[in-house]
């Protein structure tokens, strides 16, 4: 992965860096550990929500740091003291598998080709939902279909998974995000809304 990749993510998703990976835990797949030894920790198993391996396709270690500590941890005792992570079932097994294959296609990909900045992507998205009958003149009108469809698409279960639970009104963050009353989208959520409209990442690009 090459810099650009990442400012092109953070750009796109309407990102800074404190909310896309997450400081208060160190994960890693037991798998890579094996093959690359102790000194290296793959950067998209620190992004926020990451819990199965996108290579090895197993649920990943982890381990909780100090709110305090943020120069050094000694990374053998690290690994020497990780837990499993916890997937409920096979259903969000699969959830989670998808969610880092689609982290990895994102950001190994140049986002620069496909939009430029937040406001792009938003543009992007609202021309999916007119496709799709959810906007009718640059309008969005259909906004409780579009929830509904949301959730039965995501299912409840994952929207608890991700901190994405929302009741029907319009200021739901996904309703604000689309008509542009928030500037940020976290990553995650900018995943979920790409495989919702999209099929998959692959289908966006």
């Amino acid at each position: 992965m090459i810099d650009r990749d990442v400012q092109g993510l953070y750009r796109s998703l309407g990102l800074v860096a404190s909310e896309l990976f997450d400081t208060n835990l160190i994960n890693f797949c037991s798998e890579c550990y094996n093959e690359l030894g102790v000194r290296f920790l793959n950067l998209y198993h620190q992004i926020h929500g990451m819990k199965v391996c996108y290579k090895h396709k197993i649920p990943l270690r982890y381990y909780r740091v100090g709110a305090k500590v943020r120069e050094y941890v000694n990374l053998k005792y690290v690994f020497d003291n990780s837990c499993l992570s916890e997937l409920s079932d096979s259903a969000m097994y699969e959830w989670y598998r998808n969610l880092a294959e689609d982290v990895h296609c994102l950001m190994s990909s140049d986002m620069s080709n496909r939009c430029a900045n937040i406001r792009c992507f938003r543009e992007i998205i609202k021309s999916r939902l007119g496709q799709l009958g959810y906007i009718t003149a640059g309008v969005l009108i259909l906004q409780k279909k579009l929830h509904v469809d949301f959730e039965e698409y995501l299912t409840i279960e994952y929207l608890k998974e991700i901190n994405s639970v929302f009741i029907y009104k319009k200021d739901s963050w996904l309703t604000k995000f689309l008509l542009g009353k928030s500037v940020n989208l976290h990553s995650i959520r900018g995943i979920a809304i790409i495989n919702f409209l999209f099929n998959s990442i692959s289908e966006f690009f």
